[in-house]
């Protein structure tokens, strides 16, 4: 599995069209073969700021199957307005992950509850796809 992390700075006049046409980019992403999961973060510390971590089955799911693909060029045609500058890509490997079980999740309010992010893909003995929007009432 190779966790893609791409940082992308929104201009921040259009915030909300981004976040509007992301089922739209979704779309796009997960119809892409070897795709496995992706997830949406707002920055916390960046207005206009976000982390868009997708889950591909190798590298060359991400770099031949999206990136040579003319689903890319949708994909671009459909953000790139948005982008106050280019996108950075990495691929991290991992090193350690601790995962804590919970029986639920905690009530956010204030701050909190406006950082949420929008996440889709497999669950851990669940569905086989998901879309939640975290901290929102």
């Amino acid at each position: 599995m190779i966790l893609e992390v791409a940082i992308l700075h929104i201009k921040p006049e259009e915030i909300s069209k981004f976040e509007a046409s992301f089922p739209k980019v979704e779309a796009i992403v997960s119809s892409i073969p070897g795709y496995i999961s992706h997830e949406l973060q707002r920055c916390v510390e960046t207005k206009g700021r976000y982390h868009f971590l997708i889950r591909w089955e190798n590298i060359d799911a991400h770099l031949v199957n999206f990136r040579q693909s003319p689903k890319f060029q949708d994909f671009r045609a459909l953000v790139g307005p948005f982008f106050a500058q280019p996108p950075v890509a990495r691929r991290p490997a991992g090193v350690l992950t601790l995962v804590r079980a919970r029986h639920r999740e905690p009530h956010l309010t204030g701050a909190a509850r406006d950082q949420g992010s929008l996440s889709a893909g497999p669950e851990i003995g669940g569905a086989s796809s998901r879309r939640s929007v975290r901290g929102t009432a």
